[in-house]
């Protein structure tokens, strides 16, 4: 999770889906850099949503290899 532009950038030069977290930066700044999603909290349900999809599609990686 990050909350600057420098951090999204940073984690998705690794190769890391990034979580925006708009604390300092707009969701729109945060989005426009490249977050797979932007969340104002932690108790944001968008987080929730996110973190369940990315652990059905590595369930769904490591049944088929």
């Amino acid at each position: 999770m990050k909350d600057s532009v420098s951090g999204i950038k940073a984690g998705l030069a690794a190769g890391i889906p990034v979580v925006g977290l708009a604390t300092r930066n707009p969701k729109k700044l945060l989005s426009d850099a490249g977050a797979s999603v932007v969340i104002k909290d932690f108790a944001d349900s968008k987080l929730w949503t996110f973190l369940e999809d990315r652990e059905k599609k590595t369930e769904a990686v490591e049944i088929t290899t």
